[in-house]
């Protein structure tokens, strides 16, 4: 049912994606789609869930290894964009519709929240920026990097130079990071 509701997101978008027509999609009755799923956003929600049961352990590394005193921030901040560009090309049309379609559910839990206070703790146990802009500069971190990956991968026209756009990045975060 969620690979249905994922296809006809891609095909027909949200707003046209009924339970009906998942239903249909995945061969059940609708009735069994309402044993698992109280409605429409619940399938979509599930959707985004495994995108981030899908990338969660991609940002778990990379944090593990910023906590780490020789690593260097923002090369680890860019080897993750690199990496979380590699999964969003997995499905990158899924991934556009749902930056396009479903943002609005994204930021709906506390997931993002949840990763902006681990990245602070880090950036505070490295003394990596000002106590005073610790909170903000985990919020730049996360809000840019999930985005950003996103873009890579379905936004950047075909011209401009991936390696080039992601170096301009780390000067920005040197920047940030001080």
């Amino acid at each position: 049912m969620v690979e249905a509701a994922g296809q006809l997101l891609v095909e027909t978008g949200y707003a046209r994606a009924s339970t009906n027509e998942i239903a249909r999609r995945a061969g059940v009755s609708v009735g069994s789609l309402y044993q698992y799923f109280a409605g429409k956003e619940d399938i979509f929600r599930e959707i985004l869930q495994r995108h981030r049961e899908r990338v969660l352990p991609t940002i778990m590394a990379a944090f593990a290894r910023m906590a780490e005193p020789e690593e260097d921030l923002v090369q680890t901040t860019l080897d993750l964009l690199r990496s979380m560009a590699r999964v969003n090309a997995e499905n990158p049309r899924l991934m556009a519709v749902i930056e396009h379609e479903l943002g609005w559910l994204e930021h709906e839990d506390d997931a993002e929240r949840d990763l902006v206070e681990r990245l602070a703790e880090i950036l505070r146990r490295r003394h990596a920026v000002a106590p005073t802009r610790i909170a903000a500069t985990a919020q730049l971190l996360i809000v840019t990097v999930a985005p950003l990956s996103r873009w890579l991968v379905h936004g950047k026209p075909a011209e401009l130079d991936t390696e080039i756009l992601i170096e301009g990045v780390g000067r920005m975060l040197r920047g940030l990071l001080g």
